[in-house]
This record gives C-alpha cells, structure tokens and sequence, in this order.
C-alpha cells in the first residue's frame, strides 16, 4: 500500500494503473528514476478529468504515501542505484503491487555487486547502536 485514493478505497491499486500505462512507471513518478517523486493530483488528472472538479474534489486525491514503518530508519538514494544502472523493477517488482525490498534482498544484492554491508551505511539505528 502506497496511498489511498478514491473514497472508500483502502489503497491505490498499481495492478490496473500499470496495464494502463504498459508497465511505465514514469508517467506518475517522473522520468528520473534517481530522483522518483510521488504521484500529484495533475498526474491523476491526467487520465482522470473528472478528478478536478468540485463535485469529485476528494475522490481521486492521492493521500500521503505510505511506508513500512520497518523502513523508517534506513538510508536508502535512489540516485545511486539508479546511477549503477538498476531499474525500478529490480528492486520495486515488475507489474504489480509494488514491493519493498527487504534486507536480505539488498544484502544479496550488495554482496554480489560489491555494495557497502556495514550496518551503518543503511542504517541509522540498528540493534546495539
């Protein structure tokens, strides 16, 4: 779950925006993968018209994004990864819910690309710190 949207609807549904946007990402999160931003209200008007006017002024607002709680003391730059050459989809899944990466994906990752593994240089807090 990223956002929640339309009222009533518990969170955004990236299966069907998607299949809509042929596996793109770019339309909603910029061209920059270094620098990925969350989706606007003017990226859902895009394809949503009805979603500016007054009479549907909630129904298609993005709500604040959402991450695990797990993450919040990670330190994590997309710029760097997507500097190394990595799509979103290595990371983030391909078509789908998007996923989050979990330690163990990035250990496996860092110790076959030759990535830091120090604890600190991912984390702000970590167990004995």
């Amino acid at each position: 779950m990223l956002c929640a949207c339309a009222a009533g609807q518990r969170a955004f549904r990236h299966e069907a925006h998607l299949s809509a946007a042929k596996g793109a990402c770019i339309p909603c999160h910029g061209a920059n993968p270094a620098m990925p931003r969350f989706a606007a209200l003017s990226d859902c008007e895009a394809c949503h018209p009805r979603a500016g006017g007054p009479a549907e002024a909630g129904r298609y607002r993005p709500g604040p994004p959402v991450l695990p709680d797990s993450y919040e003391d990670v330190l994590f730059s997309h710029g760097s990864h997507a500097g190394a050459g990595m799509t979103c989809a290595a990371c983030h899944g391909e078509k789908g819910a998007p996923v989050f990466p979990t330690m163990s994906d990035c250990t496996v990752c860092h110790n076959r690309e030759g990535g830091p593994t120090a604890c600190r240089s991912c984390h702000r807090k970590f167990p004995g710190n």
